[in-house]
């Protein structure tokens, strides 16, 4: 399996379990309003996380500048399409708030979580083995001149 279908698998995946935890936690603990809050955002967040992969995919796509513009177009009705769910959903559904922004939250917690964990870990020898170290790039510096002149303005009094 391709590594980034595998990466995208893993966040849908782990989205899924914080929010099934979260909906639980809610539905058990408070009322129904935070309970439908924090269900209505982790679907939003996953459904918007899912359209985002999906666009990002065909935009990092090499060698199709016309699927690149194609989706940066794309991007944009998404952002528009996401904004009117978010309003949709709050003046039909009118969810809690908190809650709400707690679903929708999800998402990049996930997506956090899953690149945390998927950080190569380096053991001691490996990391004093000289061939394992990534170089420093060296940014070439420039002098600018100064004019003495200027450097130090006048003040009349």
């Amino acid at each position: 399996m391709d590594p980034r279908r595998q990466f995208i698998r893993r966040v849908e995946g782990l989205h899924a379990a914080l929010g099934v935890v979260a909906c639980v936690v809610a539905f058990l603990g408070w009322p129904t309003s935070i309970a439908l809050g924090v269900f209505v955002g982790a679907l939003l967040g996953g459904l918007n996380f899912r359209a985002l992969a999906l666009l990002a995919a065909k935009f990092t796509r090499v060698g199709d500048n016309a699927a690149r513009s194609g989706a940066m177009g794309l991007i944009v009705v998404k952002l528009g399409a996401m904004m009117a769910a978010v309003g949709g959903v709050m003046v039909l559904v009118k969810p809690d708030v908190g809650a709400f922004l707690v679903g929708i939250s999800l998402a990049p917690a996930a997506l956090i979580g899953v690149a945390l964990m998927a950080r190569p870990v380096f053991d001691d020898d490996s990391f004093n083995d000289e061939t394992s170290r990534v170089p420093t790039p060296r940014i070439p510096t420039r002098r600018i001149p100064t004019n003495e002149t200027t450097a130090t303005p006048e003040v009349s009094g």
